[in-house]
């Protein structure tokens, strides 16, 4: 027998390119491509792709010309997925050339199909994975027509042998750790496949629908249709037909963090194409794994043979990576999930069961029925005032104990996603990012220690043990109830008391009504305020001694059909939990019909956050996000310290300007000490935009003027007179351009503006001096320049230094004022500055605040001179209702305690500076990020098309956003093109914050969607 290094082909390109000319007559360039066994070349002949494949010496023509066959057909059934076979000059699809050496190889040309190969594309989203499952479920379709006449023959990697295939060949394996999963995947075979193969149906299979094979061709962000495409039809085979998708399957878990997800996309695609059975649903996950366990047999084997060939082991150490995976999660649970794949309830016996128990009456779990209340655990409970999750048990219990007595309890719902798992103990890996088991499978039954547990119904006694762990069940008991030889299911009750452990042994028979256990303390119960956890389970999925009390959001579904709701027994009347899916589709739905779409939603899917703290925002699903962009709640959402400050005054007083008040007037020198001394009057209102508007009727008032220059791609607010000074919004859409009164001159932009670079202060503001000289000609005097002293809407902008001094000066020399809008950046963003107009080396006349300075709470302010407050006083009296009321005070005053007392300024300083400059290392490895800027935090990232042509990317810019965002951290867009990031989050941010950001992003960076270069399939 020749061996495989001898039977490959070794023709040079010289001759490769003869062959083609002779037989094909095309010329053009060849590049190698990898195989394993034959030898292939990429054709480009005018502009026209080839494959030239010549095959080892062991090849069969026969065996090629069935190939020839399926990829013809298949070609014929869909253009775009198959290679097509080139008939040579003569009308032949295989033609003998002959090597140096005298050996006939079998030679042919088939079309090169081009895209993404999916072994380097990245990230499998759910939507790629679930078309990729659809595109194997169509080949299954297209080959039911295929009936060649072949022989059946043994492959060594067919399935239908891959037991034997890897006991021959476990002996490669050396590691005694690699050993052990694969006889533990070879016992789940034995008992779980066994003959059951004979009942799977039959076909012709393309047997190699690997990671290297399967290409997408079509943009991975685009909206069209996903086409994919397969090459490489050496391995098709007559076999069993679920065998293409285990291939698909098992090389598609390479390298993934949550196996189980992937498999539940392929599988929802492949089944709405082809639609799957119970022997296959069944079987598929034992088939997987025997897939991986044959291919890292196999490597081994041929590594041993073959150590230099690197083609062998490309895939070896990730698929023993899943297989480490797989070998911790249940066979059982995987089919249940892959039956909810196919649309199915995930455990078959659920609706049985509930109905069985519909007809039943169970015994009180008390002894008797109690009064109770349902307390809301949820993540967005109004009953939770502060963020209690398991590391403030002390305040849980405060929430819990003062409202059980004897008589009553208190009720914990099931299927409630909770705030109080949203810990480190709870941590759930999906495949992108990581989230919280939060979703309870149960029902807790608050109650005082001691009280006796009785079994609701007649049940075996088939497990009970301590779960001594901190946050675990403690002294847990569960029976076993047979309702007849088909039907049974499992009653699962933990944090019970020690002494519970003591009465029964396991196999005792109890009856409806016998005491089982008593309620546990917290010190033996698993620190929980004390209460007893019911749970109703149809399958232990090979659990002995305890069960998962909790799933995570994605997996709620298959865990509720494994764990129905206990209330089928417990029989409460009112407690069902409201699923957070539904819930946000009824807010969103009501926000449609009654919320005007002129008030835009964040992100594609949009998010029902219930709950913030800090620098992090929490939706009703379970997940976290770390909040990047929202600059309003400038000391963290729902701060303890402004929150007390807010509700102590809401308690005792709340009322308007018209009246002597401490707040007032303490808070308005307390804010007033923050700037310049000659900045020493304050005005409250309620927004920004108030503020805004205030000050320009300050200015009119001080000057008698009524003209303003402002900057290019301004926003300023969102009342008429500010709209008329926000180019951003008069001069895009809906906008109807710009009043007489207003001049517009370029946006100091040192990237992209019409003066580039950092010494560009007086070119721009010469624009200011022409505005200036056209007013004076036109006999105009000028009121105001009115900017934010860094642009946000505009783009994050850092203006050239001195910029602002220069034109301040030239303002108030022609008598106009100058206001400086820090509603965005103001209250120490800058870090190194109060104030970002300090960054400019300036003292403005009239300063603008809003958005931080009541840390979401609505409050505006205007801080000015006596001169010009004293100008104000001689027109109208102002007044505004709300503006300056007690609560408001309490609130900005407790605001800039906070910033003082945790040295918010400092950190926005030393994380600004740590973040800006992670930022810019990545911006020297990436051709899309063009320039990286910011101060403090406040931080802009300008995503370009390529670095050479600084055209700007929206489109790239959007989908890192919306990736960032899947991945767990809230940014946003903004600038006149619609491509800068921009970073402006609580001052709480801190150093860890900066590093997830940053390897998040560098992340995203690799998706082959912004990668610049096409990926082409590597192997054929």
């Amino acid at each position: 027998m020749i061996s495989k290094n001898d039977s490959k082909p070794k023709f040079s390109e010289n001759e490769v390119k003869q062959h083609l000319n002779e037989f094909y007559n095309l010329q053009g360039n060849l590049s190698f491509l990898p195989s394993y066994l034959d030898q292939n070349f990429q054709l480009i002949s005018n502009n026209q792709q080839f494959v030239c494949k010549i095959s080892n010496l062991e090849e069969l023509s026969e065996h090629l010309i069935f190939q020839n066959q399926m990829m013809q057909h298949l070609h014929d059934k869909n253009n775009d997925s198959f290679p097509q076979i080139i008939s040579s000059i003569k009308g032949d699809n295989l033609t003998y050339i002959i090597s140096s050496t005298g050996d006939k190889y079998l030679f042919r040309l088939v079309t090169y199909l081009s895209g993404h190969v999916f072994s380097k594309l990245y990230p499998h989203t759910t939507e790629i994975l679930t078309s990729l499952g659809e595109f194997i479920g169509k080949l299954r379709n297209y080959l039911l027509d295929f009936e060649p006449v072949i022989e059946k023959k043994y492959f060594k990697w067919d399935q239908e042998h891959g037991i034997k295939t890897i006991s021959k060949h476990k002996s490669s394996i050396i590691e005694n750790d690699k050993l052990r999963i694969i006889e533990y995947f070879q016992d789940l075979f034995n008992s779980e496949i066994g003959e059951s193969l004979n009942n799977l149906r039959d076909g012709i299979i393309h047997g190699d629908a690997n990671d290297n094979n399967l290409i997408l061709q079509n943009p991975i962000n685009s909206d069209q249709e996903v086409i994919w495409g397969l090459i490489d039809f050496g391995d098709f085979i007559y076999s069993r037909q679920i065998y293409d998708l285990t291939i698909t399957i098992a090389y598609a878990l390479l390298g993934k963090e949550n196996p189980i997800s992937t498999i539940i996309d392929i599988v929802r695609g492949y089944n709405s194409k082809y639609e799957m059975d119970e022997t296959e649903r069944l079987l598929l996950f034992p088939l997987i794994c025997m897939r991986l366990c044959v291919s890292v047999c196999m490597s081994a084997y041929h590594k041993n043979l073959d150590p230099e060939n690197e083609y062998i082991a490309i895939s070896e150490q990730p698929a023993w990576n899943v297989l480490t995976k797989l070998k911790d999660i249940s066979h059982k649970y995987a089919y249940y999930c892959i039956r909810w794949a196919c649309g199915l309830n995930p455990h078959p016996k659920i609706d049985s069961i509930i109905s069985w128990s519909q007809k039943q009456d169970f015994y009180p779990i008390f002894g008797k029925q109690l009064d109770y209340e349902v307390i809301d655990l949820s993540i967005g409970s109004l009953e939770i005032p502060v963020f209690v999750n398991a590391d403030n048990l002390d305040d849980f219990n405060q929430l819990i104990i003062p409202r059980i007595d004897e008589r009553k309890i208190l009720i914990g719902r099931y299927s409630e996603s909770r705030l109080m798992y949203l810990h480190d103990t709870f941590i759930h890996e999906e495949n992108d990012y990581s989230t919280w088991r939060v979703i309870h499978l149960g029902i807790d039954l608050f109650t005082n220690p001691n009280n006796k547990v009785f079994a609701p119904l007649d049940g075996e006694i088939v497990s009970i043990f301590d779960n001594k762990g901190h946050l675990d069940y403690g002294p847990t008991i569960i029976l076993k109830h047979t309702i007849d030889s088909d039907n049974e299911f499992y009653t699962l009750y933990g944090h019970l008391s020690r002494d519970s452990l003591n009465t029964f042994s396991i196999g005792t028979k109890v009856e409806a009504g016998t005491v089982i256990g008593e309620v546990g303390i917290s010190a033996e119960n698993g620190n929980w305020t004390p209460h007893v956890h019911v749970q109703v389970i149809l399958d232990l999925l090979d659990e002995k001694t305890t069960f998962p009390g909790v799933s995570s959001f994605n997996e709620r579904e298959i865990w509720k059909s494994i764990c129905p709701d206990p209330n089928i027994i417990l029989k409460y009347e009112s407690i069902e939990f409201i699923d957070p899916q539904i819930e946000a589709k009824i807010i969103h739905d009501m926000r449609n019909q009654h919320i005007s779409s002129a008030i835009s939603i964040s992100y594609n899917n949009p998010l029902h956050i219930v709950r913030g703290y800090m620098q992090y925002l929490y939706s009703q699903d379970g997940r976290r996000y770390l909040d990047a962009v929202n600059n309003v709640p400038i000391v963290g959402h729902s701060h303890p310290s402004v929150v007390e400050a807010l509700c102590k005054q809401a308690s005792l007083l709340n009322t308007n300007t018209r009246y002597l008040q401490k707040n007032l007037s303490q808070y308005a020198k307390q804010l007033c000490s923050l700037f310049p001394s000659k900045l020493n009057v304050a005005f409250f209102v309620n927004s920004g935009s108030e503020a805004n508007e205030l000050a320009i009727r300050l200015a009119k008032a001080f000057t008698g003027n009524d003209d303003f220059i402002v900057i290019a791609n301004a926003y300023h607010g969102n009342t008429n007179q500010i709209i008329n000074l926000s180019p951003y919004k008069f001069d895009n859409k809906g906008g109807k351009g710009k009043p007489d009164n207003v001049h517009v001159v370029s946006m100091p932009y040192p990237y992209r503006g019409t003066f580039q670079g950092n010494e560009t202060a007086r070119q721009y503001a010469d624009e200011v001096s022409q505005k200036l000289d056209m007013l004076k000609i036109q006999r105009r005097g000028i009121a105001a320049f009115i900017a934010e002293s860094l642009p946000g809407v505009g783009g994050q902008i850092i203006f050239p230094k001195n910029y602002l001094k220069f034109v301040y000066e030239k303002i108030h020399k022609d008598g106009g004022v100058c206001i400086a809008d820090e509603v965005q950046v103001g209250f120490a963003r800058m870090g190194t500055h109060y104030w970002g107009f300090e960054t400019q080396d300036v003292i403005p006349d009239i300063v603008t605040l809003g958005k931080p300075i009541g840390n979401g709470h609505p409050i505006g302010a205007v801080i000015t001179t006596k001169e010009i407050a004293k100008a104000f006083e001689n027109e109208m009296e102002f007044f505004t209702t709300t503006g300056g009321n007690t609560i408001s005070m309490a609130v900005g005053k407790a605001v800039l305690d906070v910033i003082k007392e945790e040295q918010l300024q400092n950190n926005a300083k030393d994380v600004g500076r740590y973040l800006l400059n992670g930022l810019q290392e990545i911006q020297s490895s990436s051709n899309i990020i063009g320039e990286v800027r910011g101060w403090g935090l406040f931080i802009g990232i300008e995503i370009v098309k390529t670095k050479e042509s600084k055209n700007p990317s929206s489109e790239f810019c959007y989908y890192i956003v919306e990736q960032m965002r899947e991945k767990g951290i809230l940014l946003s867009v903004d600038g006149p093109d619609h491509n800068v990031i921009k970073i402006k989050p609580p001052l709480v941010f801190s150093r860890e914050n900066a590093d997830e950001l940053i390897s998040k992003l560098k992340l995203i960076l690799t998706h082959t969607y912004l990668k610049s270069s096409k990926l082409n399939n590597s192997t054929i």
